[in-house]
């Protein structure tokens, strides 16, 4: 691990001795964890995703808010679920294939019956609820949470959950898991996924996604309007004059959703060359082209978003993603350093030690400690 020096901030801040990173020219930034608190909005998503979709499969009222949450945080932390639709599926996945064989095997009869085409995503969901009705139990459902401790999942994201779960279950199983994907037809976009529908019904709902329109099924405050800006116009000002407005984003979200949280202050950033991943993703499923290869922790988003400036450049995230991103980045243009924040993340104090151990250049709780930094610098 390389080393680092403590910095005298307000909060926990190390720089990696080796770094230059004050040389840099240019910034690009991702938004959650680091311009967006989303743990009220994408996080609550996933969590309410995954108690819908279970407590309509096993026909009990499913309620596991913090296991969830752990959950997710572990996949994130292998560097390979940037996208939370792959988080939701990975979660059911495996709380799915903890079930008992009993139920499992009922599951794939009722699957073999044929598929209801006449039916909306929701209709065939409570069709097949029915039909399972009655045959697990609670304390059952509750066992199935040990399992989110282990995921086997690395940087190849949601397939490296699927293949280990596929490859380690007997037959009756694996079957079952294999139904359970198609049935979710995930991986697809809202409107023909379970998961995609229902998780942006919660997040966004109609009013920001004009394709859940007769599809929603929720009256709620949409998980969005949960969110809160971690950066103020000053602080981008004086970010705009650091960096001679070299500034742009690169993240998951779409711009609909960051433009609605972020509002004015989106002006701040060159969105001529920031990606919204969320929309580029949209895009290619549509015309039925691959996009994984434009995914984080791949470094196309990184070295779209800093195509038009020249020298060093820093990027700043909060993930495992965003920081094998900038490495990889780095292998075609050596000229990226990482900042990782941790203010939002679930375990700072073992966040810190996994951006230390994958060589982050410098380690801050937030945009104020960020800029405190800076300033040591000028």
């Amino acid at each position: 691990m390389p080393e680092y020096k403590a910095l005298k901030l307000s909060s926990p801040a190390f720089l990696r001795e080796d770094s230059p990173i004050y040389e840099a020219k240019a910034i690009v930034f991702d938004c959650d964890g680091v311009l967006i608190d989303a743990r009220d909005s994408y996080n609550m998503a996933v969590v309410k995703t995954v108690e819908y979709i279970m407590g309509k499969l096993t026909g009990i009222r499913f309620k596991a808010k913090r296991d969830i949450i752990k959950a997710l945080y572990l996949l994130r932390s292998s560097g390979g679920f940037n996208s939370d639709w792959d988080s939701t599926y990975c979660i059911i996945l495996k709380l799915f294939s903890e079930l008992p064989e009993s139920f499992l095997s009922k599951f794939n009869s009722l699957l073999q019956g044929g598929k209801k085409e006449n039916l909306n995503l929701y209709e065939k969901l409570n069709e097949l609820s029915k039909g399972l009705k009655k045959t697990i139990k609670g304390e059952q459902l509750k066992e199935a949470l040990y399992s989110l401790e282990d995921f086997k999942a690395d940087e190849r994201g949601y397939k490296s959950v699927e293949e280990y779960l596929f490859s380690n279950s007997n037959q009756v199983k694996s079957q079952a898991l294999k139904n359970l994907k198609e049935f979710l037809n995930y991986p697809d976009e809202v409107g023909f996924s379970l998961i995609s529908t229902i998780f942006n019904d919660y997040f966004y709902g109609p009013e920001l996604d004009e394709r859940l329109k007769g599809l929603s099924r929720f009256r709620l405050k949409r998980l969005i309007n949960y969110e809160r800006v971690l950066v103020n116009e000053e602080r981008l000002k004086r970010l705009k004059q650091l960096f001679n407005g070299k500034m742009s984003l690169a993240t998951g979200r779409s711009y609909r959703g960051t433009r609605y949280t972020l509002g004015k202050l989106m002006d701040y950033f060159n969105l001529k060359v920031s990606v919204f991943l969320e929309d580029i993703i949209r895009e290619k499923r549509l015309k039925g082209e691959e996009y994984e290869a434009l995914v984080k922790p791949n470094p196309y988003p990184l070295l779209k978003a800093s195509e038009v400036f020249d020298g060093k450049v820093i990027y700043v995230g909060d993930s495992m993603e965003d920081l094998l991103m900038s490495k990889r980045a780095n292998e075609i243009e050596n000229r990226f350093f990482f900042v990782g924040f941790y203010s939002t993340n679930l375990n700072p104090s073992k966040h810190i030690e996994l951006l230390k151990k994958e060589g982050a250049d410098l380690i801050v709780k937030d945009m104020k400690d960020f800029l405190e930094a800076l300033r040591r610098e000028e």
